[in-house]
Parts: C-alpha cells; sequence; structure tokens
C-alpha cells in the first residue's frame, strides 16, 4: 500500500464515517483503473461525498475514488446487481471498521442464480427505460412536444444510471444529463462521447430542462431537431447497455468460478497501516461534529453547553436475539460565518454527515451577532461561553469580545416586564387550548391539534424568551422542546419523546404545527387529542408554577439588595 493511499485514507477517514472498503480492478477495452470503493454511513448524495473528499485527497494516477452507502450497497446487492457481488468479496475488502456500524452481507449464492438474478435486475431496469420512451413516443404523436421531451429526458437519465451501475455500481443521481455523460470519461470511450457536438451538447442542456420546465411553466418548447439529437443518444445508450449486459454476465461467469472462500484476505491489508488510529479519529464526536460544520461554513467558536446519553440493550438467551442502541445527543453553541441557512436546514444537514447515534441540536450566531449581544450584557450567551465547555476557538481571529467575555458587564433586566411577558405567552397558550375544549363537537380532529400544537408554541416560547431571555431562530416544537428539554429536563418529562410509543403523538403535533396550513393529507385522531391535550395541559401547570417561583425569588433578591444598599448608605 502506497503512502498516498494511506494518506488518502486518513482524509477519509477524517471526514466520514467508513464501514468498509474495498479495492478492485476496473479491466476493459484497454482501460485499467485501480477502485477504492468506500463504504460510508453517512446520508449524502455519492456525487457529494466524492466532491467533498476528493477535494481533499491528494491526486493519484489510474485511481479513482468511490463512494456509497453502505445500505443502500446492500439494498442493491438483494436486488439483483450483480456487479456490486463481485466488487464486495471479501479478497477485495481492505479495510473494516473495529466497531462498524453496517457491513455487506454477501447472500450465498451459486454461479446460475446470480447469473439469473443479474439478469432480472437488467430487464426490471430496461422496463423502466421502455416504459418512458412509450410515453415519448404517444406524446410525440399527438404533437405534445414538452411533454415527448420530458419522457425522452427520464429515459435517457435512467439509461445513463442503469449504465454507471452496471460499470461500477455506483450512479451520479443527478438530472443534468451532461454530468451523467461525463461521469464515463474515465471508464468507456462510447459513452463518454455521447456528446460530440456543440449542437448535440445545446440539445441535451435543453432535454435538462424539460426535467422541470415541462411541469411548472406553460411556455416550455423544444424543436423537433433537438429532440431527434437526443433521441438518438437514448437509442445509442440503450443498445450499449444491451450489448454490455452480455459481456457483464461474462464477466460474474469468469470470475464467480475464482472466487476465494470468505476467510481468505488480499495480501494488501497486511501491509501495516495504523488503521485503528485513522478510525478513532473518526469516532471521536467532537472531531465529527466540528468537521461537519465546517462542511457548511467557518467555525470561529463550538461550545457545549448540555449532553445527554441513552443506552438500550437486550438479549434474548432463548433466540439467541441481542440489540443494542446508543443516543448521543450534543447540545452546542456554534458561532459560525459564511452560513446562511436557517437553523433547521443547517442542523438537518449537519446530522446527515454523522453517524445515527450523534445527534445534536444547535444554537448557531454569527460572530457579528454575538459580539453585538454581549457589549449589551446579554446573560444568555455570557453563560454559554462562560459554563459551556469550550470544544474549539479560532484563537488566530479571536475578537476581543471572546477573550474578555469573564469582564462583560450584566445587562439590567425590567423583572415587572419580563413578567408581563411570561403572562401574556401563558394567556395565549390558555386561549389556543381553551378554543378546541370548548367547542370539541364543532372543530375537526386536524384543527384540534393544529391549536394545541400553537398553545405548545406559546408555552416554550415564553419559556426560552423570559427565562433564559433567548428568542429561538426557529418555532419548529422538535427544535424548541429539545432546547427546553436541556434546560428543564423535569419539566419536559410529561412528553417523554425518547419514548417511540410518545414520539408518535408528540410527531403529531409538529407535523400538524408545519403542514394543516399547507396539506390537505394530515390527520389526526380522538386518542391522540386526549393524550395531547393531557399532557400540554400539565406542561403548562408545571412552567407556570415554575415561572412563579422563579419571579417570587427575583422580587426577595431585588428586596435584599435594596436593604443592603441603604443600609450601606446609612
Amino acid at each position: 500500500m502506497t503512502t498516498t493511499l494511506e494518506s488518502n485514507f486518513e482524509i477519509i477517514f477524517k471526514h466520514l464515517t467508513v464501514d468498509e472498503i474495498f479495492l478492485w480492478t476496473y479491466n476493459r477495452n484497454g482501460i485499467v483503473q485501480t477502485i477504492v470503493q468506500v463504504h460510508t454511513h453517512n446520508k449524502q448524495r455519492s456525487s457529494t461525498l466524492r466532491e467533498r473528499c476528493q477535494r481533499a485527497l491528494q491526486p493519484m494516477e489510474d485511481h479513482y475514488f468511490t463512494f456509497y452507502n453502505t445500505k443502500e450497497v446492500q439494498s442493491r446487492i438483494n436486488d439483483g446487481l450483480g456487479r456490486l457481488y463481485l466488487n464486495c468479496q471479501s479478497r477485495n475488502r481492505i479495510y473494516v471498521n473495529p466497531e462498524p456500524i453496517n457491513t455487506v452481507i454477501l447472500p450465498v449464492l451459486g454461479s446460475d442464480e446470480l447469473l439469473e438474478q443479474t439478469r432480472s435486475y437488467i430487464k426490471r431496469e430496461k422496463d423502466k427505460i421502455t416504459a418512458f420512451m412509450e410515453g415519448y413516443h404517444l406524446y410525440y404523436s399527438k404533437e405534445n412536444y414538452p411533454n415527448a421531451a420530458f419522457m425522452l429526458h427520464q429515459a435517457l437519465e435512467i439509461s445513463l444510471r442503469v449504465a454507471q451501475k452496471l460499470l461500477l455500481g455506483v450512479e451520479e443521481r443527478s438530472h443534468s444529463l451532461k454530468q451523467n455523460i461525463d461521469f464515463f470519461r474515465p471508464y468507456d470511450p462510447v459513452l463518454s462521447t455521447l456528446i460530440s457536438t456543440k449542437e448535440e451538447e445545446l440539445a441535451v442542456h435543453k432535454l435538462t430542462e424539460s426535467y422541470t420546465c415541462s411541469r411548472y411553466k406553460n411556455n416550455f418548447t423544444m424543436d423537433l431537431q433537438k429532440i431527434a439529437f437526443c433521441k438518438d443518444i437514448a437509442d445509442r445508450t440503450m443498445t450499449w447497455i444491451v450489448d454490455y449486459e452480455q459481456e457483464l454476465l461474462q464477466e460474474i461467469e469468469e470470475k464467480f468460478s475464482s472466487i476465494q472462500e470468505p476467510h481468505q484476505q488480499s495480501n494488501i491489508i497486511k501491509t501495516k497501516i495504523d488503521m485503528e488510529k485513522s478510525t478513532n479519529i473518526n469516532n471521536n464526536h467532537r472531531d465529527l461534529i466540528h468537521n461537519a460544520l465546517e462542511t457548511y461554513g467557518q467555525v470561529h467558536g463550538l461550545y457545549c453547553f448540555a449532553y445527554v446519553t441513552r443506552q438500550d440493550s437486550m438479549c434474548n438467551l432463548l433466540n439467541v436475539q441481542q440489540s443494542h442502541q446508543e443516543i448521543h445527543h450534543y447540545y452546542l453553541f456554534a458561532i459560525m460565518s459564511n452560513q446562511n441557512r436557517p437553523i433547521m436546514d443547517l442542523q438537518n444537514c449537519v446530522m446527515q454527515l454523522l453517524p445515527e447515534k450523534i445527534k445534536v441540536t444547535l444554537i448557531q450566531e454569527t460572530p457579528e451577532q454575538v459580539e453585538k449581544k454581549l457589549k449589551k450584557g446579554d446573560v444568555f450567551r455570557t453563560n454559554l461561553m462562560q459554563a459551556g465547555e469550550c470544544w474549539y476557538r479560532n484563537r488566530d481571529r479571536d475578537r476581543e469580545y471572546i477573550k474578555d467575555v469573564g469582564d462583560l458587564e450584566i445587562e439590567t433586566i425590567d423583572w415587572l416586564k419580563l413578567e408581563n411577558k411570561w403572562k401574556n405567552h401563558q394567556k395565549k397558550a390558555h386561549d389556543l387550548k381553551y378554543l378546541p375544549n370548548e367547542f370539541a363537537y364543532e372543530v375537526e380532529y386536524e384543527a384540534t391539534i393544529f391549536l394545541l400544537a400553537l398553545s405548545l408554541e406559546q408555552i416554550c416560547l415564553g419559556l426560552l424568551n423570559t427565562h433564559l431571555r433567548y428568542a429561538p431562530r426557529s418555532t419548529n416544537l422538535n427544535y424548541m422542546m429539545d432546547l427546553c428539554e436541556a434546560f428543564y429536563p423535569n419539566l419536559c418529562s410529561v412528553f417523554v419523546r425518547h419514548n417511540k410509543h410518545n414520539q408518535i403523538y408528540f410527531s403529531a403535533l409538529a407535523e400538524a404545527q408545519g403542514q394543516y396550513k399547507h396539506s390537505d393529507c394530515f390527520f389526526g385522531g380522538v386518542t391522540e387529542i386526549e393524550i395531547l391535550n393531557k399532557n400540554i395541559t400539565q406542561f403548562s401547570e408545571d412552567t407556570d408554577y415554575f415561572m412563579r417561583d422563579y419571579f417570587q425569588e427575583q422580587k426577595q433578591l431585588q428586596e435584599v439588595n435594596k436593604t443592603e444598599n441603604i443600609e450601606q448608605c446609612a
């Protein structure tokens, strides 16, 4: 194993959660390439992963890195894609994570079974292409050229992606036809030259537009010559698939007889490389989260202000079954620049790059926003940075306010105004919940759950706004409840959201909050309403008691301070 390959593996391990790596040789029509097939747990499209890693990878002549989601590989093998069955033989495996989240399990098949499954797989794919081509001919005969173009686009896109899967087992997953054709440049001279003239390139670009324009614009047009160019490309691609089917079946038949026993390994894995050290980097939750955040912006500071871990293990000695579930939930304050995504979008994007066992709840602000708040004496952000565990700080770009956060003056609080603000939130919550209770037989289930969701929204907002003095950047119920659970676990225990059964009920609230105004497909039920109404009522009462005690304590402190000041003056 070369030093460059080892270095590239360390780069990959730093960015991705890797389950396995396979190494195999692509040798066809005089083209010889070494394919490094990386199986990851990250829920991202292959093209996104490839682009993200290849920007950092050191160039290697005649080596190509392909990135797959392990579950998708398993699904395609189960569907009968013989290419991946060949690629994922144990003799090709050069690395497996000591604690893999998923690994590929090859079904026990004979040569004839694998050949038949591959034939069936290709036939199903060709049937899809044929169906769209029939749609193309139907619309073309009726002179409905926009819809004919859409059908032709679908037929050609599927054809190109089928060819990619048959060659390598991976697909580009892009609606751009040119991008799909460019995929073949290192591998196949026929498919990579499907576009050979400027006219064909313009025609393919126009056909790509048809994917959206033919459905959402009523003025999309495509001239017949461009359609004819694209039809010719589609026919040539289909011809390639038919020809390559026989080539792939022959390759399977030849290689299947030489497949070694599962326990036999390639000599490559015996070459000394500190794989476990690299994997330890990948298992460091701080590094994983920090790297994921850096993908979407520049991180100036990262503080962990709460952490929850849950484990659930089961071992049944009678039927030899066992299961283990583990969740690590981190609550983080991220100071980032060059990041314009809404907080929920950012949070979801980050979690797509993390293993399933890691969950994050983010509070994200720019350096300018944090500086402005701290200079005003903001209590919440001061506490986050003083009491939170500092995971990362860009010391080269430290601002003065970060260095001197402990010396900042705390803002003066108008407690009467804050108490009235809490009462207003509570009143809104009560009024929203009162309507379905008062008119239970006149308000439909969907509307009732929607109003309950709005009621809970007001309680959460009131709690965060008045007790923490923090206005969340999203009113999504799951997001606000995550924050509330971090600061008020006892108050939020009434919902028991980590329980799957209770999560179903709470999900009805979150769905109603987001979908009721925009969708007619949301439905509630009597059981959900009764349970949710009871839980929200209890939550409302508990938070009200909590806040009353809080304001009473503040009044007593004010009286004590007032008395001390009078005595000092005397």
